[in-house]
Parts: C-alpha cells; structure tokens; sequence
C-alpha cells in the first residue's frame, strides 16, 4: 500500500532484546496500513546508559511530531521510572502481567535484570550460545568439514531465507544448523553436493 503512515519504534531491554521485538513483530501485524520503522536498545543495565537511551528518543521526538512508541521489558523499575520522570510514555510488558501473575501465585516477583533467554537455566543459555555460534561459522557454507556436529543443515538456492531460519532454531530451540547455497550446477545431479552428502 503506497503512502503509509511512517510510525518509530523503539524496544529497550535488559537482555538481547529478543523476546520484546517478537512481541511487537505480532502486535505490528495488526496494523497493516502503518509501515513500522524499529530499532532496539539490547543490554540496557544502568542508569547511564538509560538516561542515553532516553536523550536518543527526545531527540528523535523534537523533529517529529509523531512521538515514537516505546516498548521495554526492563525488570529494574528505577530504570523504568527514569522514562515517566521524562514524559515519556513506554509499553510496558512486564507491568501488563506481573502485578496480575503475583496476586494468582500469592509471590512477589525477583525483578532480576537479564533472565529472559536463560530461563533460569545457566546450561540451556551455554548451549544457546552455541548454537548461535555455530550456526554463525557455518553459515553460506563457510565450513563443510565438521558438518557432522550439525543438528540441522539446510540446502537451498542464495537467498531463500536459510540465515535467518538456522539462527532462528538456534536462539529458539538451541539447534546447531548450518546452511549451505545450491548453485545451478548443483541442479544437474540427483544427488546432494559432495560437501553435505556425507
């Protein structure tokens, strides 16, 4: 649709940022007629670095006059508060749920910084690593000689969406997959490449 109205995002986490972006990606959706221009602020721990945050978006928001939508999923409230203190209105995900989720489960909530995509688990987050860092080094077919150590290996023609997938099933589900590109010669052959047939 031509003409659509241009709408900033920002997403502030204390984490990789991940899981706040996936939300937004899936509220966007709902709004097909606004084209979302999005950046996030990953790894957002301390009062400086929010206070950096926040001058970046005022900034932004004196040359439009569309304030930008702000969504965070900072577990420190000081640093949350830090956005009110500044006028700045923020979409908290934390807030919608956790005051609700503590009254259901009699149980205050840790509040902890950065436990999102370790879920409480220091070996799930290692292997996650991992996986990321695999799928990295192995991506395009850059390395062919340890392919047996993948738990996936997609195969298809040069951008078809291979990279995002393997890295994909490596933060999601802390699978080590590597990609490699089928080239025209490659079509001629019953047959796998001789690099991922083995």
């Amino acid at each position: 649709m031509a003409n659509k109205k241009i709408q900033k995002v920002f997403f502030i986490s204390d984490s990789t940022g991940i899981t706040i972006e996936s939300l937004g990606q899936s509220l966007f959706t709902q709004f097909p007629t606004i084209q979302f221009e999005q950046k996030v602020f990953p790894f957002i721990s301390n009062k400086k670095e929010t206070e950096q945050v926040i001058s970046h978006i005022q900034e932004i928001s004196s040359q439009d006059n569309n304030p930008p939508l702000v969504f965070t999923s900072l577990a420190n409230e000081d640093l949350k508060n830090l956005f009110a203190s500044n006028s700045i209105t923020v979409f908290d995900i934390f807030s919608s749920f956790i005051p609700a989720m503590e009254t259901h489960l009699a149980s205050t909530a840790s509040h902890v910084i950065g436990v999102t995509h370790g879920v409480g688990s220091t070996s799930k987050y290692v292997q996650r690593i991992e996986a990321l860092n695999f799928a990295l080094s192995h991506d395009d077919g850059m390395r062919v000689n340890d392919l047996e150590n993948a738990d996936i290996i997609l195969a298809g023609v040069s951008r078809c969406g291979k990279t995002p997938t393997c890295l994909y099933l490596a933060m999601h589900y802390n699978l080590k997959t590597a990609n490699y590109p089928l080239a025209d010669a490659d079509f001629q052959s019953p047959s796998l490449p001789q690099a991922i047939a083995s």
